[in-house]
């Protein structure tokens, strides 16, 4: 809304020429990562409180490892603040005309109202939606995503070449990929929709993950924009023609949504820290994966968010061992638990040490994520 108040009402002879700031997705982007922080740390002790007064806690949580005390009537859904506080600061920092800013808004609604009914359905009867109407309802969204990127009338890849490629670090060409990229793309937003709830099982867990994520999709958000810095790193090659020429994405309001994301998510651990005051749930862990793998899509940057999510890959793919290939073809366990953090847990590990831990993991991740950016 504030790009849009510069573009309409600017005028340089004005005394307010700060309003020149909303021009430039640097300081949106700042700026929404800060309301959104705010929105978070202000609402959510207000939030919490009338959930507990309304008796909105999770009475099926598993505490058998955990401080129990610790976790007698914590509300849940808190995720809901954090869907709010997102989008309320991409609508006010982002510019409405990108179709994108929409879609992204879109998939973090859905998903918040999906996980928002599993929440009250184990409130109310003890269990929560089924796993083939919480899979249903990652694959709708997967598929509106794909075809939104696939379509040319609006996807934000300029060329087919581009389009249809696929791309991991440190390597400057693009795979072609083909129509198999279509599947890759569903099961991978699929993935990114559920790895976040898995990995949502102590206080304070998936929060930095999602910040450390956020923040490398952001930063790619903003270079994929720039083309000094697009043609300075070897990004997107396009050989049309007998000429190089590298393509830029129209991604600066991709890197304001991200920030937002992040300052949301630093704002509700404020209070979900250990130990925590309320927690997000389904609410907020299938909508704000469900935003991280859109975002890492628009960008073609699936494979990058896949290392800097690496937290995240890890408890999926212990949690989907465990049950899939362990329970389900051999008939017993792999793992003494899962997911990881639990197994963590189950070793002796104290619940605070497992989540500094996983976070100081998530960090390093980040950190090689962004180093991949100049190892090309």
């Amino acid at each position: 809304m504030f790009p849009w108040l510069y573009d309409t009402l600017f005028q340089a002879e004005w005394p307010w020429s700060m309003l020149r700031l909303f021009r430039y997705p640097f300081f949106c982007a700042m700026a929404a990562a800060l309301s959104a922080f705010l929105i978070c740390v202000l609402a959510t002790p207000l939030f919490a409180r009338a959930l507990r007064r309304a008796g909105f806690w999770e009475r099926t949580r598993h505490f058998s490892l955990l401080a129990v005390p610790a976790k007698r009537h914590v509300p849940t859904m808190g995720g809901a603040v954090i869907v709010g506080a997102v989008i309320a600061s991409i609508l006010l920092w982002c510019r409405l005309g990108d179709a994108q800013v929409w879609l992204l808004c879109g998939v973090a609604a859905f998903l918040a109202a999906v996980g928002c009914a599993d929440d009250v359905r184990k409130i109310a009867r003890g269990r929560g939606l089924s796993r083939t109407a919480k899979y249903a309802a990652a694959f709708a969204v997967a598929g509106a995503v794909t075809a939104f990127v696939c379509t040319p009338a609006v996807s934000p890849f300029q060329t087919a070449e581009l389009r249809w490629a696929f791309f991991v670090p440190c390597v400057k060409e693009g795979i072609a990929a083909g129509a198999l990229l279509v599947p890759f793309l569903v099961l991978f937003l699929v993935y990114s929709v559920n790895a976040v709830n898995i990995t949502d099982g102590m206080d304070g867990l998936a929060a930095v993950p999602v910040i450390f994520a956020g923040a490398v999709l952001g930063i790619m958000a903003y270079v994929l924009a720039v083309p000094e810095y697009v043609r300075y790193l070897f990004f997107f090659p396009s050989h049309a023609g007998g000429h190089t020429i590298y393509q830029t994405l129209p991604s600066m309001n991709i890197a304001v949504a991200a920030a937002a994301l992040c300052g949301a998510m630093a704002g509700f651990l404020w209070h979900n820290a250990y130990p925590a005051t309320i927690i997000m749930g389904d609410t907020g862990a299938l909508a704000v994966g469900g935003m991280l793998g859109t975002i890492a899509v628009l960008l073609k940057q699936e494979a990058l968010f896949l290392l800097a999510g690496g937290v995240f890959l890890l408890e999926t793919a212990a949690s989907w061992a465990q049950d899939s290939v362990g329970i389900g073809i051999f008939g017993r366990r792999l793992f003494c638990r899962a997911p990881l953090h639990d197994a963590l847990l189950l070793k002796g590990t104290g619940e605070s040490k497992v989540t500094i831990r996983l976070w100081l993991l998530s960090a390093l991740l980040a950190i090689l994520a962004l180093i991949t950016l100049k190892v090309r």
